[in-house]
């Protein structure tokens, strides 16, 4: 029985709440996205093995860490883009290492070439939403 009360106060700090992981994933995600965000590391960071919050992850936001890693990049790309930065430049500030893959990636997810979207906001005054990822993961 000591063992048992033992691993349940050693394990008490590590468990997380839904939306206490969610914000912690979003500042992680937010901080990490130059190509340095990756599971392995904020699991050991939050003391989980990757599957184990893979897991948690998923369920507590209905999403993969690659899906939510890729809207981020996504988000902050377009942000760039709507600033008038270049598709390259866009790509690299998100994290994107290679520009091409994230125009097909960007393409794929919006509908139009990463261009052709910076092209359409400017000409609106820069008021067009951020594209959402759709349900592809």
């Amino acid at each position: 029985m000591r063992l048992a009360e033992l691993w349940r106060t050693l394990a008490r700090p590590l468990a997380v709440r839904p939306a206490e992981l969610a914000t912690v994933l979003e500042e992680y995600l937010a901080t990490h996205l130059d190509g340095r965000a990756r599971l392995g590391e904020l699991a050991r960071k939050l003391g989980y093995s990757p599957s184990h919050l893979s897991m948690l992850i998923r369920r507590a936001t209905g999403r993969s860490f690659v899906a939510l890693r890729r809207r981020f990049r996504l988000e902050r790309a377009c942000a760039s883009l709507r600033a008038g930065a270049s598709v390259k430049e866009a790509a690299l500030a998100a994290g994107f290492d290679d520009p091409a893959y994230f125009s097909r990636i960007f393409k794929v997810r919006v509908g139009v070439a990463p261009s052709r979207w910076r092209a359409d906001v400017l000409a609106a005054g820069g008021e067009e939403e951020p594209p959402s990822e759709g349900e592809g993961g």
